[in-house]
């Protein structure tokens, strides 16, 4: 809604209003509702920060042997990320209470950051960012830092520039080989997987 100046509200009701009384009362209604409306704001707890969290699907408990996917949720900054589930799961029984819930009960986590309403949701200090699961990659947290470091990566997968090669290139230009190389190298460095 468009805002407009006390005083050029005051000035249009004074050239249709020809009682100047009338037009004083209106304008202390006026200065009332804007004072209420500021200490409303004054009294607003300030928001909540949050951090996120990615809740991963593993039933089967072999992270590192599969594809594993998740969903990314926030939840208060000062919170354990470990009551994030439990959050989710408050916010499903609650819906399963609803009618909608009550015709088509959500029965896992996956089910309730699809379906269950985000008003139930932030009860439960919980917002889901993904409804769908994404997939979650596994690296091993390093970045070549030289040059060199970054041939010998690069040529291991594919794609590396010659010594001759006098054009600059980016680490970020072979982004896919790299993930895959990552990928592969984080399932064989006993010490990554700690």
């Amino acid at each position: 809604m468009p805002s407009i100046d006390i005083d050029t509200l005051k000035q249009i009701l004074q050239r249709n209003e020809p009682d100047i009384r009338k037009v004083a009362e209106i304008m202390q209604d006026i200065q009332m509702e804007i004072q209420a409306l500021e200490e409303e704001r004054a009294n607003r707890p300030p928001p909540i920060k949050k951090q996120f969290v990615v809740m991963l699907s593993d039933p089967d408990g072999k992270l590192a042997e599969s594809d594993v996917t998740g969903w990314v949720a926030q939840i208060p900054e000062e919170d354990s990320p470990a009551t994030a589930p439990d959050r989710v799961i408050r916010a499903a029984y609650e819906f399963n209470t609803t009618p909608k819930g009550r015709r088509i009960p959500v029965q896992t986590v996956g089910e309730a950051c699809e379906v269950v309403t985000a008003k139930l949701l932030k009860e439960q200090n919980v917002w889901i960012k993904t409804k769908t699961p994404v997939l979650a990659v596994a690296v091993n947290n390093q970045i070549p830092l030289e040059t060199a470091d970054y041939r010998s990566l690069a040529s291991r997968i594919g794609g590396a520039p010659s010594a001759n090669d006098n054009r600059q290139r980016h680490p970020g230009e072979n982004k896919s080989a790299l993930v895959n190389f990552y990928e592969k190298s984080s399932k064989h460095c006993p010490e990554d997987s700690q």
